[in-house]
């Protein structure tokens, strides 16, 4: 008989903050992500209303053809599965050991 084994972990990068401490912050204090951005205003945009993200920093942990063959949202998506491993306990090591998805 095989046995399954799930390790759960959280991880968000949103414009409320880069991490579940960042955002659960955010949530409790009632402070929005969105911005107001007179770049967009002066462009002549209906809408200058904005979610402004900060790009994770990921130089430490991809080669730079890692990086550029990757989308923004691929960054911030990268960034948030590494703070669910972290959390989970997931690392390198155990992801090559084991058969995972």
């Amino acid at each position: 008989m095989e046995q399954r084994v799930v390790l759960t972990g959280m991880g968000i990068w949103s414009v409320l903050g880069k991490d579940l401490e960042e955002v659960t912050g955010a949530l409790k204090a009632g402070r929005s992500g969105i911005l107001f951005d007179p770049v967009r205003k002066n462009l002549g945009a209906l809408i200058a209303l904005i979610g402004m993200l900060d790009m994770p920093d990921l130089k430490t942990v991809l080669n730079r053809r890692q990086r550029i063959g990757r989308s923004d949202q691929g960054h911030y998506a990268y960034a948030a599965t590494a703070q669910a491993f972290a959390q989970a306990g997931i690392d390198t090591d155990l992801l090559a050991a084991r058969e995972v998805g």
